[in-house]
C-alpha cells in the first residue's frame, strides 16, 4: 500500500472511485447525492496538492482530501 498525491491525469480514476462512494452511500444517507463532490472539485484538489490517493498494487483504490 502506498499514500501519494494524486496526478491530473489520474482524474477518471478519481471521478471512478468519487462516484463508486456515491453509489454506496446513496440508500443509507443523502451525503453526496446533491452533486459534491464533482470532476471541478476534485481538480482544483489536485491542483492545489490537497488530494491524496491509496494505491495497492499500483492501482488508485480511494481518495482523500487533506
Amino acid at each position: 500500500m502506498e499514500v501519494k498525491r494524486v496526478k491530473i491525469e489520474e482524474i477518471n480514476e478519481v471521478m471512478n472511485a468519487i462516484n463508486d462512494a456515491k453509489s454506496f452511500l446513496k440508500p443509507q444517507s443523502q451525503q453526496w447525492q446533491q452533486g459534491y463532490p464533482n470532476e471541478e472539485t476534485m481538480e482544483k484538489d489536485i491542483r492545489n496538492h490537497n488530494l491524496f490517493g491509496v494505491y495497492l498494487n499500483n492501482e488508485l483504490t480511494c481518495v482523500a482530501a487533506l
